[in-house]
């Protein structure tokens, strides 16, 4: 294989211009200037194709990414895994442990379900050829993702993504599905062979059923979805004309009186079967059976209050008027939906509708509790002609109104909800300070004469517009959560989801008249300015943001800015210099040192740290008080601050420290003496090949200063071989001996019901094999125990080099 062609551009001449525009949106060339030449393209093609698999699987998730280089997988040792994307509910984006917590808590709280969790993987190879080794190394490493114990990786963000799918393998019980998706990306010019799709399609089945038997998961898609040039092609092209549209029928419609600016609208009904095609996220018309049938929380955007749960003493009745036999009264007894769009399409007899951006500005708890009618229903009925029957008993009244207007969308918002209060972000969004906010940012120019920074008032609202830079756009809860974090002094909460920012009180202290615009931008900027340097402290952004800007910011008052003296482009030049890298290092390096000096914090991961109300109060008044007495000598010493020298906590759960036979040999000579080692030596003196043997120690079992080691294997005749867990071995202190779990857990046992039989048969005394009925009801749990003693036997050693020959060939199919 020519290896020149692994790392070049690609010779298709649209796929090298999608790319082109695709770097320019998100300017990276100038934010990966770490990279140079073909690593720089590889990157880029990365980012690019991750970017592109999130929005083949929903364009709607996708609306929730600021930034495309999130997506993927930083450093190296990725098992072949450039981006591991895990979804829940088809809406919140977690890459830790710690933000899955954090969504589950709120999903719990409003007593919501886990509909589902997405896993989308991700192989870009910029090779014009498929590579089959590279497709073996993504599968054996999305194997080890999914049923791994350990995670054989140093790498921090696949850890982090690994830890994230830990958290929800303790939720099983809550979760009603997962899907995966694997994508490998490439520009190879001809499609890859049929026959190894197949092969590859056998492995990912075989992951899928050991995924249900060893975790007990209910499992819906999990599909290999191979992309040459032309397939990256149409996937970006999707991307670039996407506009969220639905397609229903209505059992009739009275058109209403145009009036000025709005050209089209109607009092209609519908049945629920029909409504279901407004509320999922699909274009096409759906089949009421199929449960990978997603909600599309996004068309409720613009609604005031978001769903309140099914526990809400309202929406419970709602649900129990439709189970108790009145269906059939729902139009009389429900005020309906009211929806608008930027364009509404009927034919000519006014029953079949098309309509683009719709969005439900009435009835958000209306439409969720008919969706879980409609679960309900499907649960229920037992055939689709008895469903679709029990669906069409429900008319759903309907207003449609098409207004492309952003002016009169608000006033048409605010009309409708005008009895309810105020409680939603999007209202806020809609008044005139969000707009002035707008416009104040479209007037600010800087290099070249391009616009500094755009505010994204509305949803999507430069999504598809090609003129605007996409790394430029501050999207609407962005921005709440930077206005909070500087000026309010809630970093703990902007470091959460952002929904804990949309109280009525905090939105009315952002969104409220005496707040100039040009604080709004003086926040986002400097907030632009610490993204885009890579030396900072992600997880530190929102307090070192609150400390930059009492160290170097100011509050513009209304009254300072009406007056004459005051002088708009000398303020935004200051506002520049004051969020210099320079000045945003000094903040970041004050926050660093107060957490050094701190031990109740210095001890405790980062991403515990950054939530913690005391972390913020204390952090204030400690800034505050520097500001007192700051001057150019503070000044110089934080500049110069080592960052290295903190040593702060990042991760909650590192990877596991690996050994080869012969480094953990060395080790527990160091630890416990050379009768130790010579010991640990002669268990696997028989070993085929020890080369082959290598061994993981997990972070729980350091901390416990517990010798516990997980034993692997993989074969390093072939490339890209996967490790295979075959057992633990733990050194016993008190009993001078090693204990020894091998061999098979309870599904490989299940499909492999004599595997012991042969070991059994010898005999060998410090052999045991617990195949009880408990035991085996153990999904994690190896059943063949050894002890090892300096009194053990040679035909021990055999034995156990034997064991974990055979569990590894069993593993990987080659028996």
């Amino acid at each position: 294989m020519n290896v020149q062609n692994h790392k070049t551009q690609s010779s298709n001449a649209t796929l090298r211009r999608f790319m082109n525009q695709f770097s320019d949106d998100f300017e990276l060339d100038e934010r990966l200037s770490e990279y140079e030449n073909t690593a720089l393209y590889t990157k880029k093609f990365e980012i690019f194709t991750a970017f592109l698999a999130l929005h083949s699987f929903s364009p709607l998730v996708l609306r929730k990414v600021d930034d495309p280089v999130s997506l993927t997988i930083g450093g190296g040792d990725d098992m072949g895994l450039d981006s591991v994307i895990i979804v829940i509910n088809n809406e919140y984006i977690v890459d830790n442990s710690e933000q899955v917590q954090e969504v589950l808590d709120g999903i719990f709280d409003n007593e919501r379900s886990i509909n589902s969790v997405d896993f989308i993987f991700t192989q870009a190879k910029t090779s014009e050829s498929f590579e089959v080794s590279g497709i073996h190394k993504m599968i054996s490493g999305f194997r080890q993702f999914m049923l791994g114990d350990e995670l054989y990786s140093r790498n921090e963000d696949l850890q982090d993504r690994f830890q994230a799918k830990k958290c929800l393998d303790n939720k099983i019980e809550n979760i009603e599905k997962i899907n995966v998706y694997m994508y490998y990306m490439s520009q190879a010019k001809s499609n890859i062979d049929s026959g190894e799709i197949k092969k590859f399609e056998s492995e990912i089945l075989r992951t899928r059923n050991d995924v249900i038997g060893d975790y007990g998961y209910t499992c819906g898609e999990f599909r290999f979805i191979p992309c040459g040039a032309i397939g990256v092609i149409e996937m970006y092209k999707k991307y670039s004309q996407f506009q969220q549209k639905a397609r229903f029928s209505v059992n009739d419609a009275l058109p209403l009186p145009a009036v000025e600016g709005i050209a089209k609208s109607y009092m209609t009904y519908t049945s629920l079967d029909e409504f279901l095609n407004i509320i999922f996220t699909s274009e096409k018309k759906i089949n009421v059976e199929d449960r990978n049938s997603k909600l599309n929380e996004t068309i409720f955007e613009e609604n005031v209050r978001s769903f309140q749960g099914e526990k809400n003493e309202v929406n419970s009745k709602i649900l129990d008027t439709l189970k108790n036999g009145d269906a059939q009264k729902f139009f009389i007894l429900n005020n309906g939906i009211t929806m608008i769009a930027e364009k509404v399409i009927p034919d000519n007899t006014n029953t079949e509708f098309a309509v683009h951006d719709p969005q439900i500005i009435n009835g958000c708890q209306t439409s969720n509790m008919l969706y879980r009618y409609y679960q309900y229903l499907r649960d229920e009925c037992e055939s689709k002609d008895a469903l679709i029957s029990k669906l069409k008993e429900v008319s759903v009244p309907l207003k449609i109104i098409e207004v492309s207007n952003s002016e009169l969308t608000s006033r048409i918002v605010e009309s409708t909800n005008n009895q309810t209060s105020i409680n939603s972000e999007q209202l806020y969004a809609l008044t005139s300070v969000a707009r002035e906010v707008q416009d104040f940012f479209n007037e600010i120019r800087g290099d070249n004469d391009k616009q500094d920074m755009y505010y994204e008032r509305r949803s999507n609202e430069y999504a598809y517009d090609k003129s605007v830079i996409k790394s430029r756009v501050i999207k609407h809860e962005k921005m709440l959560s930077i206005y909070s974090a500087t000026y309010l002094y809630l970093p703990h909460k902007s470091s959460r989801y952002v929904k804990v920012l949309k109280t009525a009180e905090n939105l009315e202290r952002v969104f409220n008249e005496e707040n100039h615009p040009i604080n709004f931008f003086s926040a986002a900027y400097a907030y632009r300015q610490y993204e885009s340097e890579k030396r900072f402290n992600k997880n530190l952004r929102w307090h070192t943001l609150m400390t930059h800007n009492i160290i170097f910011g100011k509050y513009y008052t209304r009254n300072e800015c009406n007056r004459r003296s005051f002088k708009l482009d000398d303020e935004i030049k200051k506002i520049k210099r004051n969020a210099s890298v320079d000045n945003l290092l000094i903040a970041n390096n004050v926050v660093l040192e107060f957490i050094q000096k701190n031990p109740e914090y210095s001890d405790m991961p980062v991403r515990t740290l950054n939530k913690r109300e005391d972390f913020t109060r204390r952090l204030k008044s400690h800034v505050d008080s520097l500001k007192k007495s700051w001057n150019q000598e503070k000044e110089d010493i934080f500049l110069n601050y080592s960052m290295e020298a903190v040593g702060i906590n990042e991760s909650v759960s590192p990877g596991p420290e690996t050994y080869e036979m012969n480094e953990l040999s060395n080790l527990l000579k160091q630890k416990w003496g050379e009768s130790v080692s010579g010991l640990f030596d002669r268990i696997f003196d028989y070993a085929v090949k020890q080369e082959n043997i290598h061994f993981g120690w997990t972070n729980s079992a350091r901390e416990k200063n517990e010798y516990k080691f997980t034993i692997y294997v993989s074969d390093n005749s072939k490339a890209n071989s996967s490790s295979t867990k075959v057992g633990e071995i733990k050194y016993r202190l008190r009993s001078k001996d090693f204990r020894i779990d091998l061999g098979l857990q309870n599904k490989q046992l299940e499909d492999n019901p004599n595997f012991y039989d042969d070991f059994l048969k010898r005999g060998v005394e410090g052999f045991t094999c617990d195949l009880s009925e408990q035991k085996i009801g153990a999904n994690k749990h190896e059943h063949a125990l050894v002890i090892f003693s300096h009194n053990s036997s040679d035909e021990l050693s055999r034995l156990i080099s034997d064991i974990i020959s055979k569990t590894y060939m069993v593993k990987n199919n080659v028996i």
